[in-house]
């Protein structure tokens, strides 16, 4: 009986000396950037995939086309920086008749520059998606939304993003010979933008 409450309070002493000594895998603190911005600019005969209809006697353009961008940092119009690239699935509505439609975006933002100076957010991927209400076809290419505000979330991401949020506002909006889409707090928009990093790396 003295022996088995020995050896009982041995384990119990080794047990808490391991748990005193061992190592402490603590988690990474949540970091939060709340100056988020950066636009899609729409990459010139990128569009594919168009499925596009018309109802209401020709007047309600129905269109679900993949669309690729160049991610970019545009602190200026002649100063513009390329962080990654953007595929996106766009899924709208524009009834011409009233000036107004609507737009799902699905998409896959890459973010591949590593210069922090370039781009202060990270290297790897996010999920998103965005909704957007238009006012507007795009005038340079045909079956393109225009104009139009909205807003994105993106909740699954892999290297920097694996445990990330993004949430932005979005203003879609002409670029001298393309289509953009601002976000955050871009002068565009004027908006909030932010990533929220849950133990980042983990």
């Amino acid at each position: 009986m003295k022996v088995s409450k020995i050896m009982a309070f041995t384990i119990i002493v080794l047990f808490l000396a391991v748990m005193l000594v061992g190592p402490v895998n603590a988690s990474k603190p949540t970091i939060v950037d709340e100056n988020v911005w950066f636009v899609w600019s729409l990459t010139t005969g990128a569009t594919t995939g168009n499925e596009a209809f018309w109802t209401g006697d020709g007047t309600i353009l129905h269109n679900d086309a993949t669309y690729g961008w160049n991610l970019m940092r545009s602190p200026t119009p002649t100063n513009r920086i390329q962080i990654g690239t953007v595929v996106s699935n766009v899924k709208f509505m524009f009834d011409t008749t009233k000036g107004e439609g609507n737009a799902i975006i699905k998409a896959t933002m890459t973010f591949t520059e590593a210069d922090k100076v370039k781009n202060p957010y990270g290297v790897g991927t996010i999920e998103c998606t965005a909704v957007a209400k238009l006012t507007s076809l795009n005038s340079v290419f045909a079956l393109v939304p225009g104009d139009g505000v909205g807003f994105i979330v993106g909740t699954k991401g892999t290297e920097d993003f694996e445990n990330a949020k993004l949430t932005a506002d979005l203003v879609l909006g002409s670029i001298p010979g393309t289509e953009g889409i601002f976000f955050g707090t871009h002068t565009r928009v004027n908006g909030a933008g932010s990533i929220v990093y849950h133990n980042p790396g983990v």
